[in-house]
């Protein structure tokens, strides 16, 4: 899912949207993860990234709450972090499991403030589902502007970067990647190596 609104950021940055808000200042950050217990903290600033990473020499003993706390400060701080050592896997899974957690809880309120909570069908797996009939589906919840954003499992690039000329794409893809996300029906991008150009 995060491919989504990465897609969608790109799309939009290139038409002068606002940039995402800024961090706290480094050391604040610092501070903030140092208080998990889980390991060593630095910084350091990655010029292709454009902003400091937080590194984490995890302790092989760090907790699972120790972990937590560091993936809920990088999401509190919208920090990246790069977590290295025997705890690194234990860290991978915990923070999937919380973004997970924190998409799922956003759709859901997303969803239920627009009364789409239960209109929203589940997709039951390729078996089962013509995927391109039920992105359709999705599609149709979301009104005429989500016509052709998907191509079965994928986000059209090309949707999104036309969603951004028009200048205001969140309504639309708002209303896409929640009600995918509540659907559990995965999604990824189609046509994203036109960013590497």
């Amino acid at each position: 899912m995060m491919l989504i609104e990465l897609a969608l950021a790109a799309a939009m940055a290139a038409q002068g949207a606002p940039e995402r808000q800024s961090p706290p200042p480094p050391e604040a950050t610092l501070r903030h993860f140092e208080a998990c217990g889980a390991g060593q903290v630095s910084s350091r600033y990655d010029p292709d990234m454009r902003e400091d990473i937080v590194e984490i020499a995890a302790l092989p003993e760090a907790t699972d709450e120790q972990l937590r706390c560091l993936v809920d400060t990088s999401l509190t701080d919208a920090r990246l972090v790069s977590v290295t050592g025997s705890a690194e896997q234990r860290y991978r899974d915990i923070e999937s499991a919380v973004l997970e957690e924190r998409m799922l809880a956003r759709a859901r309120a997303w969803a239920s403030e627009r009364g789409l909570l239960d209109r929203v069908p589940h997709y039951a797996g390729d078996k089962e589902d013509d995927d391109i009939a039920f992105a359709r589906k999705l599609e149709a919840l979301c009104g005429r502007d989500a016509r052709g954003a998907f191509h079965g499992h994928r986000l059209n690039i090309e949707w999104a970067r036309r969603m951004a000329a028009r200048g205001d794409p969140h309504k639309t893809a708002d209303c896409l990647i929640n009600v995918a996300i509540l659907a559990d029906f995965g999604i990824g991008i189609v046509g994203n190596e036109a960013f590497g150009e």
